[in-house]
């Protein structure tokens, strides 16, 4: 938690790169670049209609501005520029030391949603070549997820069209962590996703459908090896309490990783499940606030900054946590509650962010640590819960 988004969003360097015209933010007006950025950042936790004012008022203690303005402003700035922040924030996230590790291996996650867009010709002639519903348009997002840490590393838009796999392949492209291991549910299987993280020389473990494990081993039985274009691959099938069967395939080995500890090692992957609940429900991602591609991929990559911002927070939170429950005899292990988290940050964040005062902005942060680490809830292990995906819609009982 630091001052380094105020300070490169002063540079002028990234201000000249990310403006959308050479003539954009030269005077000295209330709305300045930095000014815009910050409030985008902030009003994505937030959809009162007078934020923006009350930034105004109450964090930059300047005469408030209206909603309207503030439109007029950010659409002079690329979503290039929040894309570059999210950037930032996935490079603090590889250089936090201490990070957890499995074996090792940094567990990053990979999987799609869809989302609805607003109506407007634009944004279905960008993303909507292909659409769920008539007469809608969606986009698809993907994410590449480390599910141990919280952080996002990777995080790709495009239209309804582009399938899973496509976008899993460019998360490869944009994830340069040497010692990551891919987790994949069902339907991501591809040779060429395969043999692309083979050559990489990472590892992977990977969901099978049932109806297309023996076209994938070539086998019926419960374990065993297969070659893939001359990598050597492993698999392994078991079955759930539910009584349904899962098979997985993977290049590790089993000096590196038993097969029981596969089933352990996959059901890990459900943190990229909990990266969409707070996308969708906590962040509120399904509302995006203009009708442009421009402003759509704003709020997405606005959206991952938000969220790589909290995952650090709670970071910091959660060393707190630890530290003051170390040698204490505890039914439970604890973690920080991420809606509390969010709600502190969404109301002190900024206010700490540009505080000029160096040793009080420390001051700042150092306290929001504190109270998002004071509000915790236990860890009960081995819960099972029914996923339930908002649809945006509400349903008659």
């Amino acid at each position: 938690m630091s001052r380094w988004i105020v300070e490169k969003t002063e540079n002028t360097i990234f201000i000249d790169t990310h403006k959308t015209h050479p003539c954009a933010f030269t005077r000295n007006r209330i709305l300045s670049f930095q000014k815009v950025i910050l409030m985008k950042l902030d009003t994505v936790k937030q959809s009162n209609n007078d934020t923006i004012f009350n930034i105004s008022r109450e964090v930059f203690r300047e005469k408030p501005v209206a909603r309207q303005s503030f439109e007029e402003a950010r659409n002079k700035i690329s979503y290039t520029a929040f894309r570059e922040l999210f950037q930032d924030t996935v490079q603090h996230a590889m250089e936090v030391p201490d990070m957890k590790l499995y074996k090792n291996y940094r567990l990053l996650a990979i999987d799609g949603s869809t989302l609805p867009l607003p109506k407007s010709q634009e944004l279905s002639d960008v993303f909507g070549k292909s659409t769920p519903v008539a007469g809608s348009t969606y986009c698809r997002i993907s994410f590449c997820a480390d599910v141990l840490n919280q952080f996002l590393f990777d995080g790709e838009i495009a239209g309804y069209d582009v399938g899973e796999r496509r976008l899993a392949l460019r998360h490869l492209e944009n994830v340069t962590c040497e010692n990551a291991l891919f987790l994949f549910d069902r339907g991501y299987w591809s040779a060429e996703l395969i043999e692309k993280i083979c050559n990489s020389g990472r590892k992977f473990l990977m969901r099978i459908p049932s109806n297309g494990v023996n076209a994938v081993t070539k086998s019926k039985e419960s374990a065993g090896r297969f070659d893939l274009n001359g990598h050597r691959l492993r698999f392994y099938k078991f079955r759930l309490k539910s009584g349904e069967m899962e098979f997985l395939v993977t290049n590790l080995g089993s000096d590196q990783v038993s097969n029981t500890e596969l089933e352990t090692l996959y059901a890990l992957r459900w943190g990229v499940e909990t990266r969409y609940n707070e996308f969708k429900n906590q962040i509120k991602a399904m509302h995006f606030s203009g009708k442009s591609e421009q402003v759509v991929k704003q709020d997405f990559y606005a959206y991952l900054t938000v969220m790589n911002l909290i995952a650090s927070a709670i970071y910091d939170a959660e060393e707190l946590v630890s530290a003051s429950r170390e040698g204490k005899d505890l039914k439970y292990q604890y973690k920080v509650n991420k809606s509390s988290a969010i709600n502190i940050l969404k109301t002190r964040y900024l206010r700490a962010a540009v505080e000029a005062d160096t040793q009080k902005q420390k001051r700042l942060f150092a306290r929001l640590v504190a109270d998002i680490a004071a509000r915790v809830v236990p860890i009960r292990p081995n819960r099972h819960f029914e996923r339930h995906i908002y649809t945006g819609k509400r349903r008659k009982a």
